[in-house]
């Protein structure tokens, strides 16, 4: 049997008692899953084909030998689409996001993610992530076209 969900009872801005929709385990920020938890999607979910989940874009990892790190990591095989919500992003973490989802994400894979009101920071790091991503696909591909030395 499942958990029953509580309801929140608050006054409106007339003093009426109103009464709230219950909120889902997944409404709060703190309950969201890391990048952890979306590698640990990858390595177990290996038939899944779209996916639609609200992140934080953050890595937790005890020590600082991260290089390793991506030599390690399993990859989506099927995956064809990646839907990332309204998931915020710190632009301090936009490399790291980068790096991984270029390694995790099939270079055929739509990714795709929502602009948050009033999170403009967020909104230019995740421009910079699908930036970085494309090249990344790119380069997989072999056809990152190298600028000349001409003068």
């Amino acid at each position: 049997m499942g958990k029953s969900r509580q309801h929140r009872v608050h006054r409106d801005v007339f003093g009426d008692h109103k009464e709230e929709e219950p909120s889902l385990p997944y409404d709060e920020p703190d309950s969201f899953p890391t990048l952890k938890g979306l590698l640990n999607l990858a390595e177990h979910a290996l038939q899944l084909r779209i996916l639609k989940i609200q992140i934080i874009p953050t890595f937790p990892i005890a020590g600082n030998n991260s290089s390793d790190l991506l030599d390690t990591l399993n990859s989506f095989r099927h995956l064809d689409h990646l839907d990332l919500g309204y998931s915020r992003l710190d632009p301090a973490w936009s490399r790291v996001v980068s790096m991984i989802m270029g390694r995790i994400l099939p270079s055929d894979c739509q990714f795709d993610v929502r602009e948050p009101y009033n999170e403009e920071r967020s909104n230019v790091a995740w421009k910079k992530v699908k930036e970085e991503l494309e090249i990344i696909k790119a380069y997989r591909r072999g056809s990152v076209v190298l600028p000349s030395s001409q003068t």
